[in-house]
């Protein structure tokens, strides 16, 4: 039987499909650009985030017992300027954002990024609301009903992927904390010192902040919380080499199995 990958991802991405397709042929699967109609009992679904037709053969893959792999941008941005020249995605199985599962190893894969992180910020004008674009599946995206929720609780910034927005960090200058539901963003605010509170509950960054509906008991600034966190998220992505190499989907699927 003909073991074939599904992979629903932009052919416009050349470097990234071709990263993925390099991958899933080391691993001894068919790469097929599509989504199927009816999987066949050996065969796997990786698809960028889980949107529309994407998420409904997802749950067919699920329902049938078949590993579903989920990618999208890395936690730390694509670009992570501590290692130049790599471009990073995350992937999980089955669900995007903390959803999911991956193997999770030691320290040392996040040790070798040599990324800062910087002590926590205790002063501060403002709380900042970082919003997403809600995309995903129900339950995981950012519901759109979630930004009156953060109109109540700070200053909303506007998307960069909606228009030209103030570099990120420029932003947050004068942030004492920020409000998120799940966001890269927010992420990125963890490693500068800056408290974040959130609203979805499976977060991947939850650990290392606190849940809006507890903002009265104050912001979580825990050393150990936070590097824990960064720690396991390390091993929620992985670079193009990673991927072309087959190693990267190698861990899903082996985790798949257990």
């Amino acid at each position: 039987m003909i073991r074939t990958a599904w992979i629903s991802l932009r052919g416009a991405v050349h470097y990234r499909r071709d990263a993925f397709e390099a991958g899933v042929k080391r691993l001894g699967f068919a790469p097929k650009f599509a989504l199927p109609v009816a999987p066949n009992g050996k065969d796997i679904l990786i698809t960028w985030n889980r949107c529309g037709p994407s998420d409904r053969v997802a749950k067919e893959f699920q329902r049938r017992g078949l590993p579903v792999i989920v990618a999208e941008n890395g936690y730390l941005g694509v670009e992570m300027g501590a290692v130049p020249g790599q471009r990073w995605y995350a992937l999980a199985l089955d669900q995007h954002n903390g959803a999911g599962r991956w193997p999770v190893g030691g320290p040392e894969r996040w040790a070798s990024w040599g990324i800062e992180l910087l002590p926590w910020r205790t002063e501060g004008s403002e709380v900042v609301v970082l919003p997403q674009r809600g995309i995903g599946p129900p339950g995981v995206a950012m519901p759109l009903t979630w930004l009156r929720t953060g109109q109540k609780l700070g200053r909303m910034r506007r998307h960069p992927g909606d228009k030209e927005a103030v570099p990120l960090k420029a932003d947050l200058k004068r942030a004492r904390a920020v409000v998120t539901w799940g966001s890269g963003a927010a992420i990125k605010a963890l490693t500068w010192g800056i408290p974040v509170f959130h609203g979805f509950p499976r977060w991947i960054g939850a650990p290392a902040a606190r849940r809006i509906e507890f903002m009265d008991r104050g912001p979580v600034r825990d050393d150990a919380a936070r590097l824990a966190m960064f720690e396991r998220l390390s091993w929620a992505q992985a670079n193009l080499s990673e991927i072309a190499s087959g190693d990267a989907l190698a861990r899903l699927l082996e985790l798949h199995r257990c």
